[in-house]
């Protein structure tokens, strides 16, 4: 049972959209025209539904590259 649905007090309508938006994401991701990027983006919104927290895209490049955590770093003797 998803995390949304089992929220006490959670009325009947709101169990319902729920059903239907996440059959919705589900026909969606069978349609062939889907390019890419629409089939990641579906995927993240079905993430979002189950609770968990979505991926970075991979398309964007990060913002400034990885360095190891600690370096050498030298010292110039003035």
């Amino acid at each position: 049972m998803s995390p949304i649905i089992a929220v006490a007090g959670a009325d009947d309508r709101f169990a319902e959209h729920y059903r239907t938006t996440r059959r919705g994401v589900i026909e969606r991701m069978a349609d062939p025209y889907l390019t890419d990027h629409d089939r990641w983006v579906l995927q993240q919104f079905a993430r979002f539904l189950s609770g968990r927290t979505p991926e970075p895209d991979p398309r964007v490049a990060p913002s400034r590259p990885e360095r190891p955590l600690f370096t050498r770093v030298s010292r110039s003797i003035v």
